[in-house]
């Protein structure tokens, strides 16, 4: 599920019925899709559809920028404006994608599904057309297929961030259209690897976890706008609160300025303390590495099992010859796929804390009610479904239904 809070308390008039009807679904196996004239683009989630067109998070771009001509309602009184229109009042994008997050584990996020989710829309057919960090992100920021972006894996040869052409994407098409962009937490896989941290085009602000430090929650290094910051092993330096406060504080700098931004916030949680190697996600020291919650939240999970799906450790005999491969999980391996689902939900608790604390800056600033806030996930992931665990990438419902 992706879910959208629209600018406004309810100002963006996205329910059924209205000029511009939401439909809560995206095109199966994609991100949500914008078929037009032959060509097909994407960005991951946010769908509304107009006569036979299909719009994704584009649409939010769309509306904001001026790219197409899609009409904004505003339900506060008989007020309409259109993002369109010159001399109208573009709203704030707000961006949230978790890393690694499942459908499943969004029952536990209480802020989330209150402030987000039940005062705006929920998207029950999202789905990821390629579930994997780093060719997920290349569509999120470009609305390509991994065919297009190039990027197709995580890592080298065929993925990481020095596939990715930046020079033509989202955050440039922003500041092209008058945006202020700010890029906080996760980038693409390897940013910073090879000591450059100058920021990627587009970003006005940025503050972007460095790899391979980047996996870890604390004693990690961030580059803020292109010079180095190191956090070490103090309770305050929890990668997510850190995060969170720099998101708050690029808010709260925001306010009062006429020029509308764009910030995308990008947290580790849930994802595993350890990047993946070049021996794939099966590497030694990679398979069971969990995530780290935060000290405040250690243990708040106590006696929660992953769910005992009926694809749980099923008979692979009729599936593919990779998956047949798949040895059965074993009482020990249960025993270690419930104790990294519980780390997860303890991981995603500060996330869900800085979504509130994020609503409350925009509140209090006056911003709340012309910011289009977008919460998602990057792809899902496996807790023993078909045999696998520890792991993403194949096209089963875990991995690509969010």
């Amino acid at each position: 599920m992706i879910t959208a809070r629209p600018s406004g308390s309810s100002a963006l008039n996205l329910s059924a019925g209205s000029s511009r009807r939401v439909t809560p679904g995206a095109v199966p196996g994609t991100l949500g899709s914008t078929h037009r004239d032959g060509e097909c683009f994407e960005w991951p989630g946010f769908v509304m559809s107009r006569r036979t067109r299909t719009f994704t998070i584009g649409l939010v771009i769309a509306m904001s920028v001026g790219i197409g001509a899609v009409a904004v309602a505003r339900t506060a009184g008989s007020d309409r404006d259109t993002a369109s229109g010159s001399g109208s009042r573009r709203p704030n994008l707000l961006v949230i994608m978790t890393d690694d997050q499942t459908l499943e584990s969004m029952r536990t996020m209480e802020v989330t599904n209150a402030q987000i989710g039940n005062e705006g829309t929920q998207f029950g057919e999202y789905y990821v057309s390629f579930p994997n960090c780093c060719p997920s992100r290349a569509t999120y920021l470009t609305g390509q297929y991994s065919h297009n972006t190039g990027v197709e894996d995580n890592l080298p040869p065929l993925g990481g961030v020095k596939k990715f052409r930046d020079s033509e994407a989202l955050p440039v098409w922003l500041q092209r259209a008058g945006y202020f962009t700010a890029s906080i937490g996760k980038y693409l896989n390897g940013w910073g690897n090879d000591g450059t941290i100058t920021p990627p085009a587009g970003w006005n602000h940025w503050f972007g976890l460095i790899d391979p430090s980047t996996y870890n929650y604390f004693n990690y290094s961030v580059s803020v706008d292109g010079v180095e910051r190191h956090y070490g092993e103090r309770p305050e330096d929890y990668q997510t609160d850190v995060l969170g406060a720099e998101v708050v504080a690029t808010v709260n700098s925001r306010a009062g300025q006429s020029q509308p931004w764009f910030i995308s916030f990008t947290p580790l949680s849930p994802h595993a303390e350890k990047p993946e190697t070049p021996s794939g996600e099966s590497g030694s020291g990679f398979k069971w590495a969990y995530p780290r919650p935060a000290p405040r939240h250690d243990h708040s999970a106590k006696g929660v099992s992953a769910p005992r799906t009926r694809s749980f450790n099923e008979d692979n005999s009729s599936k593919p010859a990779e998956l047949k491969e798949k040895e059965e999980i074993t009482p020990g391996v249960e025993k270690l796929i419930d104790e990294g689902y519980r780390y997860e939900l303890e991981t995603l608790k500060a996330t869900d804390e800085w979504v509130g604390k994020i609503l409350d800056a925009l509140r209090q600033t006056n911003q709340l009610d012309n910011t289009v806030i977008l919460f998602t996930s990057d792809n899902g992931y496996f807790h023993g479904e078909h045999r696998l665990n520890f792991q993403k990438y194949y096209l089963y419902e875990p991995a690509v239904h969010l």
